[in-house]
């Protein structure tokens, strides 16, 4: 890889209090962003956990919490992972090239305010947040997926993989119901397998730790191909129901879903999920594995993002902004934010 310009970039986010996908994907971000040669990363949080930002601080990078404490700082790029935080980079400057992340397509704080706030790029972690990007209107030339980055320093295998499942670890979202864990306990009582349930919504520092003593992780999202690093099977199955048992023939239709159970949707009973759970092939571990290398390789999806981020920079035109109204959108979210008052509303506006 070669790195044309030292550049100062900011990766900012408004909260990382659990150890949820966006914690992962940000630590994950900022450890291999700050490897790469002339690059400096500045990372802001202004509500975060002291175990969170201690490991954010393991990676080299410089932590700020309050806007002003970049007034020196001669930022080349600013990467926003909300529009709350979006609306704060440009209050803070219109002269630095903006790029919004986009984790999910659900919740208001996931939608970029292209208009508003002249951001250059929208980056997308799935196809399927993509094409709900798209739908609000944003062109296509200005959005490009980067699928989540897979730390393998974490997520790797220490041995091979099991001839039989014995062993079946269940990481649920925090929106999975009752309904969906009793069907995966009354699958494994019939199977009679050893199952470890993480209460829904309690988030682990380090799932890898859970993973390596399961021969099979259920679950949705990046907890999937952190499992298949790991040459653990891996059955989608989750809130929205699920689909299924990971193997050769399925990982290239889920990628694009993120694993999200979004592909097929399948609401699993006991004996659907007992013969999903019976497809297992033990020879599959080893080309899943390599699957993920390729597709989730940390290290490649920083590099991606610092190209992105050249791009963002060679192609930024500054614009008149309406400042009064991103000063309002942003005291009016901080008045919310300190009252118990939600401010979705006036985002929308």
């Amino acid at each position: 890889m070669c790195f044309e310009v030292p550049m100062t970039i900011l990766i900012a986010t408004e909260y990382l209090l659990n150890y949820d996908g966006l914690t992962a994907y940000h630590l994950t971000l900022l450890k291999y962003l700050a490897r790469m040669p002339g690059v400096q990363v500045i990372f802001f949080c202004p509500t975060i956990s002291r175990d969170i930002l201690r490991r954010a601080l393991k990676n080299n990078v410089k932590y700020v919490f309050k806007w002003d404490q970049l007034r020196d700082a001669r930022l080349d790029v600013a990467q926003a992972s909300s529009s709350i935080t979006a609306y704060e980079i440009r209050k803070y400057s219109t002269q630095v090239p903006l790029v919004f992340v986009s984790h999910g397509g659900f919740f208001w704080t996931d939608v970029p305010p292209l208009a508003d706030l002249n951001i250059g790029h929208v980056v997308s972690v799935s196809e399927r947040i993509r094409r709900q990007v798209l739908s609000l209107g944003c062109s296509q030339d200005r959005v490009s997926t980067i699928l989540n980055p897979i730390d393998g320093e974490q997520f790797y295998s220490r041995g091979k993989s099991a001839d039989t499942i014995r062993r079946v670890v269940m990481l649920p979202s925090g929106l999975a119901d009752r309904g969906r864990i009793d069907v995966v306990k009354a699958a494994c009582r019939g199977l009679r397998l050893q199952l470890t349930v993480v209460p829904p919504g309690k988030r682990v520092p380090d799932p890898s730790r859970l993973m390596q003593g399961a021969d099979l992780v259920i679950g949705r999202g990046r907890i999937i191909p952190e499992a298949l690093l790991c040459y653990k099977a891996a059955c989608v199955f989750d809130y929205i129901g699920g689909d299924g048992l990971v193997t050769k023939d399925t990982y290239r239709d889920l990628v694009p879903s993120s694993f999200s159970g979004a592909v097929h949707h399948i609401c699993f009973d006991e004996e659907g999920l007992k013969r999903e759970i019976q497809k297992y092939r033990p020879q599959d571990a080893a080309a899943l594995a390599e699957y993920v290398k390729v597709d989730f390789s940390a290290e490649k999806i920083a590099e991606q993002y610092y190209q992105l981020y050249l791009a963002a920079i060679r192609n930024f035109s500054p614009q008149k902004l309406d400042t009064q109204k991103i000063n309002f959108i942003c005291n009016v979210f901080h008045f919310g934010k300190y009252s118990g008052r939600r401010s979705e509303q006036i985002i929308r506006i």
